[in-house]
């Protein structure tokens, strides 16, 4: 799974100086985070020497001549972004089939020859997610060539490359293995204890048959689970307006079940007999840093059958939301 950057969507030419700036600087924002991630990331040789804004090319822009005024901190950054990024035709091994392939039309416009976007299609084809970072285009594309249709994923911001990690999946394959290969990247405000995973595979039904309800669990899990626990009442969505002056209140446990319920799942807590039993308690109890967690509260993936157990986030999960057992059930007593 890659990133490339995508030269023809840099054309700047009829921002103004704030505008490029701001272009720039989001773009520093998705490097670092793909940095700090550790993901990988292509650029194509012609990236530095296209022009970007009028015949000015990439480092043009921060010369003192060409009137944007940028600041020194961003192209010393930017630098040391881009002297760390392989090119892509540097690779002795190309993408199977990517000679075969030559114009490329996004979203039924204009064919174009267009190197970057080619390494990301052919990528794909070969089952290796590949998103392209533009300065304008954000989301799914259609991408054609030769007759063959290909969705591929442009970026600019955090839940641009999220969505495209949580994708991901689709291409390279779905399997309990590879989900947890990309959870870091798809799901990265989640806590997963690595003992999780083995879980997927006791699903009733298989777990095939469940992934895409289990997926869709982990993405609201990850974008409002946090909310959800900490959350000052009376909020019942993420939109509502806060109290200041029930800013330090908890949410209660209805309260924490009805916002579930409003992002249109299904999360309930244990009964209180289930913790007084021994045998129960010590199956949701989940050990994180020295720290033992007693996890009752649980995503109901089918009506009785395939719970993911989860709880609230705390110092020893980075303050994550964690998802402590992933099973088709639990004893009950």
């Amino acid at each position: 799974m890659s990133f490339v950057l995508d030269s023809e969507d840099w054309n700047l030419t009829h921002l103004d100086k704030n505008e490029v700036l701001e272009k720039i600087e989001s773009l520093l924002d998705t490097l670092d985070r793909i940095a700090i991630r550790e993901e990988k990331i292509w650029i194509g040789e012609n990236f530095q020497s296209i022009k970007m804004h009028g015949d000015l090319a990439i480092w043009d822009l921060f010369s003192p001549y060409s009137g944007l005024d940028l600041p020194q901190e961003a192209v010393q950054e930017l630098a040391g972004h881009l002297n760390k990024i392989a090119y892509y035709e540097s690779e002795e091994v190309w993408p199977a089939g990517f000679e075969d392939l030559d114009q490329i039309s996004v979203e039924n416009g204009p064919p174009s020859e267009n190197l970057d976007i080619l390494w990301a299609l052919s990528s794909v084809r070969n089952r290796n997610a590949c998103a392209c970072i533009g300065a304008f285009k954000k989301g799914k594309y259609s991408v054609a060539s030769r007759g063959s249709n290909t969705y591929l994923h442009w970026i600019q911001d955090n839940n641009d490359q999220i969505n495209f990690w949580r994708d991901a999946i689709e291409v390279q394959g779905d399997s309990p293995s590879m989900l947890q290969e990309l959870s870091p990247h798809a799901y990265p405000d989640l806590y997963f204890p690595s003992s999780v995973w083995r879980g997927c595979n006791s699903f009733t039904g298989g777990y095939h048959s469940n992934s895409a309800e289990l997926r869709r669990y982990l993405e609201i899990f990850n974008d409002f689970g946090n909310w959800v626990f900490t959350a000052p009442p009376p909020a019942e969505i993420p939109t509502d307006s806060v109290d200041s002056e029930k800013s330090s209140f908890e949410p209660t446990s209805k309260l924490i079940e009805r916002r579930f319920t409003l992002l249109n799942i299904t999360v309930t807590p244990e009964n209180p007999n289930v913790y007084h039993d021994n045998t129960c308690r010590r199956a949701r109890t989940l050990n994180i840093q020295g720290r033992e967690i007693y996890c009752e509260w649980h995503g109901k993936i089918q009506g009785r059958i395939n719970r993911v157990h989860i709880h609230r986030p705390i110092p020893e999960s980075q303050d994550k939301l964690i998802i402590a057992f992933i099973t088709d059930h639990l004893p009950l007593p």
